[in-house]
């Protein structure tokens, strides 16, 4: 698994669990579509601060089990934390990556949120992940679409600009920012079959919203990146300003495509 971005810091780790908050809901139905089942044995990659693996522990209990792999020492301490603290005793994570040659387990459910995009070759990493299901295994990714920034309208400009500047430093900063578009192309490629796609935007309007704080420290993220000696970004108070912009503008907001693709291997 490459490097990923936007590093490993406090203050991105927060930035995770934020976004997780937002995505949820559309990983879900990506997940259930999919046909996740109690009982399962699923295999999280890239699993960051464990927000997807403990969402598919809840949907594969009782009697499944999933295995979280991360390469950010960082990210596994974190997410074994919360996962304990949530009570979960069906999660094993572990520092490694879908090629880890010290894990020979075959696997009935494989998913990775927001991976293909940080894929120097992301048809080598489908296929590495596709040789660790078992026959009739279900293979699962939520990418986003990094092509098209999110949108106001109202226009709320002080948004947008927040928005473009993310968005900017990720089609720099990523390997694949056009992966979401590409998941029936990156598949096929890497000899599965074509997959079945479903597309969502999170959205929001009025002054609160968990999607305004996943802008905010995403912003913050960003510019600790490509700004380090400037002057850092409060995400508290940028999360109010947004919340106040759109709803002067009676705005609603909608965040960039995310793209869900899944198949099954040959049993």
């Amino acid at each position: 698994m490459a490097e990923y971005y936007l590093g490993h810091s406090q203050l991105e780790l927060k930035r995770l669990v934020a976004q997780a908050e937002v995505l949820r809901p559309i990983t879900e139905r990506l997940l259930r579509s999919a046909g996740i089942q109690r009982g399962m044995r699923v295999l999280d990659l890239g699993c960051g601060a464990g927000d997807v693996t403990m969402l598919a522990a809840e949907l594969v209990d009782p009697g499944g089990e999933v295995v979280g792999v991360d390469r950010a020492r960082e990210a596994i301490d974190l997410a074994a934390k919360r996962a304990e603290r949530a009570g979960f005793g069906n999660i094993t994570f572990r520092v490694g990556t879908e090629t880890d040659p010290t894990d020979s387990e075959l696997y009935d459910f494989i998913i990775g949120r927001y991976v293909l995009i940080h894929q120097p070759d992301p048809v080598s990493f489908i296929r590495a992940a596709l040789s660790r299901l078992r026959p009739g295994g279900v293979f699962a990714l939520h990418e986003i679409d990094l092509r098209k920034s999110g949108e106001t309208l109202p226009a709320a400009p002080r948004v947008d600009g927040f928005v473009a500047e993310i968005m900017a430093a990720m089609r720099a900063g990523t390997y694949q920012p056009n992966a979401g578009a590409r998941l029936a192309d990156l598949f096929i490629e890497a000899g599965a079959p074509f997959p079945t796609i479903l597309c969502e935007r999170p959205a929001a309007a009025g002054p609160t919203a968990p999607i305004y704080r996943w802008v905010a420290l995403t912003l913050a993220a960003v510019r600790a990146l490509t700004n380090p000696g400037g002057e850092a970004v409060d995400p508290d108070c940028l999360e109010a300003q947004i919340g106040a912009e759109l709803a002067q503008a009676r705005s609603q907001f909608v965040a960039p495509d995310q793209c869900c693709a899944w198949c099954s291997v040959a049993a």
